[in-house]
């Protein structure tokens, strides 16, 4: 049977200080023509979609969080390669700095080592664009700025940087309807433990209905594989922690006006297994856009 625990309240920690000054610095070194994307006006220019782009973009994002240093070269377009290594290590040892500091400060629990491409701001013509990532915390995330130029057929990497809360304006335009009033922000609650609760209990046609996807046909395939993948993890997760004892679904937490986090975990005799659901609000509904195993500590956190 799935319960709802409530979460004890968080205190204030000294770390807080310590995290602002770090985005501070941050925010002062990045590039002008990436923190500008953040201090303009409300309205953005979304590019269109081009998955030559999106993979660039996720190999880059991939690369700096991972300190790839190797394939981070390779996507940054500087000519002289002194200066493309000089740059690269530059990233790396800033965005790893960040990193750590934000999961030590413990405001944004721990790091869970994931991102997601949430898509382009257009740049003065086609062959420019700022890609937009975030990178996972427990209870938050941090958002980052890939600007990037495609000559001679391929996109490579201009800028990277820390772009404050441009992630979230980038959502709040992105996604169809207006945003949510407060009493539909509440329903994320009872959108996330349906969800929950028929993923686990392998309902795909409960399941499929709650799926960020366009066509239903989509929808029901999504529903299917998280179904069956949540499935195989439950089980094996009884092999390494001995037998299921209940599974638990918490209350979600705003990541920002258009977008919730909530998190379900599975209790068994000698440990526990930790799923996060993504939601976004959309056209006057709150939808799941991705299902992922995640960290056990990002359920305690």
């Amino acid at each position: 049977m799935a319960t709802a625990p409530t979460r004890p309240a968080r205190r204030p920690r000294v770390w807080f200080a310590l995290i602002a000054l770090a985005l501070l610095f941050l925010a002062c070194v990045a590039p002008v023509t990436i923190g500008a994307v953040g201090r303009g006006p409300a309205s953005i220019t979304i590019a269109p979609p081009d998955p030559d782009a999106d993979v660039v973009q996720h190999h880059w994002v991939s690369a700096m969080l991972s300190g790839d240093e190797p394939a981070a070269l390779e996507l940054l377009a500087e000519s002289d390669s002194a200066r493309r290594q000089q740059r690269v290590r530059s990233y790396i040892a800033r965005t790893d700095s960040l990193i750590r500091l934000t999961a030590a400060g413990g405001l944004l629990g721990p790091y869970l080592d994931q991102f997601e491409l949430l898509g382009s701001i257009a740049g003065d013509d086609e062959r420019q664009r700022t890609a937009l990532s975030e990178v996972y915390f427990a209870r938050g995330s941090l958002c980052y700025a890939t600007r990037m130029v495609k000559g001679e057929g391929a996109w490579r990497v201009v800028e990277w940087a820390a772009a404050g809360n441009i992630c979230a304006r980038f959502l709040e335009q992105s996604l169809p309807g207006a945003p949510p009033s407060r009493q539909a922000a509440a329903e994320a609650a009872t959108v996330h433990a349906t969800w929950a609760n028929a993923i686990f209990s392998g309902d795909v046609a409960a399941a499929a209905p709650l799926v960020a996807e366009i066509d239903p046909e989509g929808r029901q395939r999504r529903a299917q594989l998280y179904a069956d993948l949540t499935t195989a993890v439950v089980g094996a997760g009884a092999e390494r922690f001995g037998p299921r004892q209940r599974y638990e679904i918490l209350k979600p937490f705003p990541q920002n006006a258009r977008h919730q986090v909530g998190y379900a975990q599975t209790i068994y005799e000698r440990g526990q297994l930790c799923f996060r659901a993504d939601l976004h609000y959309r056209d006057g509904q709150w939808l799941v856009n991705r299902w992922i195993l995640v960290i056990p500590e990002a359920c305690l956190a």
